[in-house]
């Protein structure tokens, strides 16, 4: 359009746009520049030179011009338009989909030919800013400089950008006022097009446009005018406003200037336009011809005869098929509707109908980012033309829209938007709703902080979480809003609520957090603690578990307990990657050692932590200042060799750190005597014995020298344990007292004398400790746990639960004093011992120790669908047996079809239980015709381990488990397996796989409430027996994730922290 009038600058920035930005350039570019300078028309050039040259199709999108413009309306909006005019869907896939992401959605985009623009990106600025919001900025550098996209996006900006990190990469280019001669050249073009070739005497010319700031808008607004008027008489009612001596031409004046000149253009059109524009101006965003024809009934050729009117007055912009109303038109517009009620109504009315149009024909399956889009304008436009009913009515109508888009819209920020979502939503959930929008309500309440609003908001926030699956975050505002009510212990019962309910791939972490911070407010730090300790055991890392660290560590820092703060992160230092927050683990731990004077110390960890991972530039900067500062208190020290890294100097990458981190054996260390004191030898009690055997071949296999002392030895033991280089001794027999009294006495050790003693829990922990204060006080003793008694005893049916647990939890303690390493089976015994212990002084170190894979012969799948619960069945509640159970009979019922039926079998009923166990799991699914197997407990190794390889999956649905042993014993055959979330192998398992879609493919949710438990694992189990290859093979594919982590390299681990000097 008129591209000879453009001018040299523009001329060449078009060629720019054209020959190297669209076929070789970066993905996105900006034009800034003064408003009328001509960004828009230039984009309409070269949406023509784009699909002439490159085939490319144009969409053009305006930021509408609300009072709270949003990014995330713009994208769907603009995903409307690609998929019904370019027919390019994938973005509004992507918005539409499970996992709303605005980045994906805006790179999915620009993976089509399409040349995107958007005008007035400014709107999404800052306020009186060039800087873009955090959003935004953050979607486009997303983007980046990749040039893997054939699309391009450009963004019109009526202000100048403030750049930033954000757009390094793209190119921002000015599009300045013409100059003199060009604004002439262009004023005379538009007088030809206008028919007023003689309207402006060639002398004047130069001074007049000199006046209009050389503005292409403000030159073609005032040839419109000139169409009714003389030159004379548009100067002469504000001869001030042409006078060019001694003033800069501002945004002000203009817009001032160009307001004048429409006004007088608006006051010429017939009264008939004249009412049209008027019903335009209410239009907040840009629209189809429809528009018009819709305000002439439908009336074709009066439409078209409206368009071009208002078009060639230049009090529209039309844009690639689109039209929009001058801001400047659209304000004056406003104004006047202001003032008349009744206009003002029918205005809107008019623009609802337009909008409501397609929403009026859509149905179930036919839910696309235009109805969203259209669903936005048209409850805009009813509730300003007070058509409640029929406001009412489209709600109800798109209530299951309204349910996909959930509660987590931005709150708007301008008072009359706020007030118009509250009576929208009042209105829509008078007889009920979706919860996500009840949630939407109470946070659009809370902001407004109106009388009354308080309470209304608590009421929606528990219809939020009245469903069974309310998410973590509608718990969340619930708990916060009755803790501003000042009802802090109904805040805090909210939280524990939630947490039996809430999905574990849900933001749980947000739920432990406020919890913990309610119930210090309370005065129950201890509360606080325990609750904490239990999110870090379930919430994975990339799910805000660094944030859990950080509270516990301070609250134990407020109880004056900094060793036990810097043991959590410590802890947190190894379990968190760099990308979910290690940064603040680092940062908050180098704090804590220097407030204890022990900078030497935080260096060196600074030093691992930046050796063993791989940070982003921003994290690399600030681990600098850390070491930095520790520097600085550490005067003196060698350690800090990584503060002198050049900035050039990358980290190395993350898997061969990881390689090189895993600690390894130290075959060079010298061999050490060890004493192990056990029940037997070959299991046949349960998984305490094969845990001890497998400990200590490890050992022996490190060439130390092991002693396994066992009340009595049986028949082929004591060749086994001579096979697996460990001396298996008897101890001294006793004639009276318990089986496992010879272990308290002088053991015939014939000279040798232990460096080291392991004792197992209370089972063999009285026998180390007494070793080591009667006979051998000068070895290291190391306390092995297996359980943790508060949290299962309750689960094995016993009226004095309660008495019982505190009394094993004392017992532990006690035998934990004096040790000189705890060492905790898995993370969850390793927190809940930690956390146990944390009052002991002198502190007790407690040792992670994680059980490794033995390499095995992997068979082939067995042809039946057997599901194997494999260990001690007597507490059937704690292991879950009830569960399995249902959820078995559950999959049954549900109607899914397998090669053979499902089975349950569970192996390990105490002896002569097992036709008893069966029938009190037959009448806890009855109806069902569930196949059950039970099978007693069985001291033959071959026995168990072929009930392994025949089954499909192995099931441990235990409501809490210290490890799960069983699990590894699985993997070692190849067996798929589901475990429960309560255990510490899940949590294990959390380490190693931080997809949580990949985690659940092992990992299922199990709460106390067996139903609700049985849901979750006939799903999951569903998921294994419907494909047994592809579960196999993923099988395969843990095995190898958890091969490196093997029983030698945790005994050498352990041993090295047995002797390590913390003195």
């Amino acid at each position: 359009m008129y591209k000879k009038a453009f001018g040299a600058q523009r001329q060449k920035l078009l060629e720019w746009l054209t020959c190297t930005w669209l076929p070789g350039g970066p993905p996105i570019c900006f034009i800034e520049g003064f408003p009328g300078v001509g960004k828009t028309a230039l984009a309409g050039d070269l949406c023509e030179a784009a699909r002439e040259k490159f085939s490319l199709q144009s969409c053009f999108e305006e930021v509408s011009n609300r009072l709270d413009p949003s990014l995330t309306d713009l994208f769907i909006d603009l995903a409307a338009n690609l998929s019904s005019h370019c027919h390019q869907p994938e973005m509004e896939a992507m918005l539409l989909g499970e996992e709303m992401s605005l980045p994906k959605a805006l790179d999915r985009a620009l993976r089509n030919k399409v040349l995107i623009v958007i005008d007035d990106i400014q709107r999404l600025f800052k306020p009186d800013s060039g800087e873009p919001t955090d959003e935004l900025a953050a979607v486009l550098s997303s983007i980046g400089s990749r040039r893997g996209h054939v699309g391009r996006l450009l963004l019109l900006s009526d202000r100048l950008l403030v750049e930033g990190r954000w757009s390094a990469e793209i190119p921002i280019k000015k599009l300045d006022e013409l100059d003199v001669e060009e604004a002439v050249s262009l004023l005379d073009d538009r007088l030809a097009e206008a028919g007023l070739p003689e309207a402006v005497n060639d002398e004047r010319k130069s001074d007049l446009v000199q006046a209009l700031g050389r503005n292409p808008r403000a030159i073609e607004t005032l040839v419109s005018s000139l169409a009714f008027e003389s030159l004379d008489e548009v100067i002469g009612r504000h001869p001030g406003f042409w006078s060019v001596e001694d003033r800069s031409v501002s945004r002000d004046f203009l817009k001032k200037l160009e307001a004048d000149l429409l006004e007088r253009s608006i006051s010429r059109l017939s009264a008939e336009h004249y009412r049209r524009l008027l019903m335009l101006s209410v239009h907040r965003k840009n629209f189809e011809q429809a528009v018009f024809q819709l305000l002439f009934d439908g009336k074709r050729t009066e439409s078209r005869h409206l368009a071009h009117a208002l078009v060639s007055h230049f009090l529209l912009k039309q844009t690639a098929g689109w039209y929009s109303v001058q801001p400047v038109v659209r304000e004056i517009g406003l104004a006047h509707l202001k003032e008349h009620e009744v206009d003002f109504r029918q205005a809107h009315s008019r623009a609802a109908d337009y909008y409501a149009r397609p929403l009026k024909s859509v149905d179930a399956s036919g839910f696309n980012s235009r109805l969203v889009n259209s669903f936005a304008e048209a409850r805009y436009h009813l509730f300003h033309a007070g058509r409640v009913d029929d406001l009412r009515q489209l709600l109800i109508q798109m209530l299951d829209v309204a349910r996909d888009l959930g509660g987590n819209a931005p709150v708007p920020d301008h008072p009359e938007v706020l007030n118009e979502r509250i009576g929208i939503l009042t209105i829509l959930l008078e007889d009920g709703g979706p919860g996500g929008l009840h949630y939407f309500l109470a946070r659009c309440l809370r902001a407004r902080k109106g009388a009354g609003d308080l309470q209304t908001s608590i009421a929606h926030a528990r219809k939020a979480t009245s469903s069974r699956r309310a998410p973590a975050d509608h718990w969340v505002l619930l708990a916060q809003l009755l803790d501003q009510a000042g009802k802090r212990s109904g805040a805090i019962d909210v939280v524990y609520k939630a947490l039996d309910s809430v999905p574990s791939q849900d933001k749980r972490f947000a739920l432990y957090h406020f919890g913990a911070g309610l119930l210090v407010g309370a005065k129950k730090a201890e509360d606080a603690l325990l609750l904490l300790q239990e999110g870090i055991l379930n919430v994975p890392a990339e799910k805000n578990l660094a944030a859990l660290y950080l509270k516990a560590a301070d609250i134990y820092q407020e109880q004056h307990r900094p060793d036990t703060a810097i043991g959590l992160l410590k802890e947190g230092l190894q379990r968190i990657p760099p990308k979910h927050e290690l940064i603040s683990i680092a940062r908050a731990l180098s704090q804590a050692l220097i407030k204890q004077g022990r900078a030497a110390e935080a260096a060196e960890l600074l030093r691992q932590t930046a050796a063993e991972n791989a940070f982003d530039e921003a994290d690399t900067t600030a681990l600098r200042e850390i070491q930095r500062v520790v520097g600085a208190n550490n005067a003196g020290s060698a350690e800090l060799a990584v503060t002198t890294m050049e900035p050039s100097r990358p980290f190395r990458e993350p898997a061969s750190e990881m390689q090189q981190a895993k600690p390894q054996p130290k075959k060079e260390s010298p061999s050490k005597n060890i004493l192990v004191m056990a029940t037997e030898w070959i299991a046949r009690q349960g998984g305490l014995s094969t845990f001890n055997r497998e400990l200590c071949c490890s050992l022996a296999k490190l060439n130390h020298e092991v002693v396994c002392v066992v009340p009595v030895i049986l028949d082929d033991e004591l060749q086994s344990a001579k096979d697996a280089g460990v001396r298996l001794v008897a101890a001294s027999p006793v004639s009276v007292g318990g089986p496992l009294d010879g272990l308290l006495r002088k053991l015939p050790l014939d000279g040798f004398a232990p460096d080291v003693i392991i004792g197992h829990g209370r089972v063999t922990g009285h026998a180390a400790k007494a070793q080591q204060e009667d006979s051998y006080p000068r070895a290291k003793r190391i306390h092995f746990v297996h359980m943790a008694p508060g949290e299962i005893e309750w689960y094995k049916g016993k009226e004095d639960a309660a008495q019982t647990a505190e009394a094993r939890e004392q017992i532990e303690r006690g035998l934990c004093k004096g040790a000189n390493l705890v060492a905790a089976v898995g993370p969850r015994l390793h927190l809940e011992f930690s956390n146990l212990l944390s009052t002991l002084l002198p502190p007790i170190p407690v040792h992670q120790f994680i059980p490794g894979i033995r390499s095995a012969n992997v068979g082939n799948p067995a042809p039946g669908n057997f599901c194997l619960v494999l260990g001690r069945a007597e507490d059937l509640e704690l292991k879950g047996l009830d569960i399995a159970a249902l959820a078995m009979a559950k999959l049954l019922e549900s109607g899914s079809e397998f090669e053979t039926q499902p089975e349950l079998v569970i192996r390990g009923a105490p002896i002569n239980t097992g036709t008893a166990l069966r029938e009190q799991l037959r009448g806890l699914i009855y109806p069902s015709d569930l196949p059950i197997r039970v099978k007693e407990y069985s001291a033959d190794v071959d026995a168990i381990e072929n009930d392994l390889r025949r089954a499909a999956v192995l099931l441990m649905p235990s409501r809490r488990e210290g490890f799960g042993l069983v699990a590894l014993e699985a993997l070692q055959l190849g067996i798929p397996i589901l475990v429960s979330n309560k255990s510490g192998f899940a949590e294990y398992l959390k380490t190693k796989i931080l997809a949580a879609s990949n985690l659940q493919q092992y990992v299922v949710r199990t709460v106390d409430d067996a139903n609700d438990s049985a849901d979750e694992w006939c799903k999951s189990i569903d998921f294994v027996l419907r494909d047994r290859k592809a579960a196999f093979d993923r099988t395969m594919s843990l095995k190898e994730l958890l091969a490196g982590d093997t029983w030698e390299t945790a005994s050498a681990g352990l041993i090295a922290a047995a002797l390590e000097d913390r003195h």
